[in-house]
């Protein structure tokens, strides 16, 4: 039968079989052969058996055994190679994938090692994820392979307390608040409003405004409710007046 080798058996009667996995077939009258070291033919039961290279995003095993997927971390480019193995994903790259098949993909649908987004870095090999940069920091470029890349950081009137990739992701300080510092990483470090002033902005970057005359604000301890606008500014009472600002 086509695709099949003749063989006597115990009987002393020929009978057609299929080649043996680690074998391919040559012809209906003579053995299977042995596949070449670094190829593979995993079945016992194809008709006109072939060995093969490993498939791109996998690497060979034995003779006799289908070829495995490369695991996370790592991929295999070639269909054309004999003995394939995986390689690694480089710094400042991830690969989060089994079978990978590219070196470096920005293609969704294609797997394979991808770049650390901004934000992100990367110092060891075949790694499954980046690391990121911190809270109040950021990175101007992508695929950074150490955290001494994430030189950006929140601008004035600004926090994250969460790592970040850009500076318009940064949370803006809330009304009663400011900062003149750049990098903050949580929300208390933006200054409330001293006595005499209010902010009704959010992100602001100076001093608070200065209460207007006839009125005051004499918290010292309050909240940024306290100072959120000039509401919070209270009107001299019967008898009194306030000839100064921001008191």
């Amino acid at each position: 039968s086509e695709g099949r080798f003749m063989e006597l058996n115990q009987s002393n009667v020929y009978e057609c079989k299929f080649c043996q996995a680690g074998k391919e077939f040559f012809s209906i009258t003579q053995s299977c052969n042995d596949c070449d070291a670094g190829k593979y033919q995993g079945r016992n039961d194809l008709r006109g058996s072939v060995c093969k290279f490993c498939e791109i995003g996998r690497y060979y095993n034995e003779t006799y055994m289908p070829c495995e997927n490369c695991t996370i971390g790592y991929f295999q480019p070639s269909n054309t190679e004999f003995n394939a193995k995986c390689k690694y994903c480089d710094k400042g790259r991830y690969g989060n994938e089994y079978g990978m098949q590219v070196e470096l993909s920005s293609n969704p649908i294609v797997p394979g090692c991808r770049v650390c987004i901004k934000g992100k870095w990367q110092d060891a090999f075949a790694e499954p994820k980046c690391k990121s940069c911190g809270a109040g920091k950021f990175s101007l470029k992508a695929g950074l392979t150490s955290a001494d890349g994430c030189d950006g950081k929140c601008s004035q009137g600004k926090f994250s307390e969460v790592a970040v990739t850009a500076d318009d992701q940064c949370t803006l300080c809330p009304t009663g608040r400011w900062s003149n510092e750049e990098g903050l990483t949580r929300r208390d470090f933006c200054r409330v409003c001293g006595p005499g002033r209010y902010n009704p902005y959010e992100g602001r970057k100076e001093r608070c405004d200065f209460c207007p005359k006839g009125k005051f604000l004499n918290s010292r301890c309050g909240s940024e409710k306290d100072h959120s606008s000039v509401a919070s500014c209270t009107v001299c009472g019967e008898d009194r007046y306030q000839d100064e600002l921001g008191q």
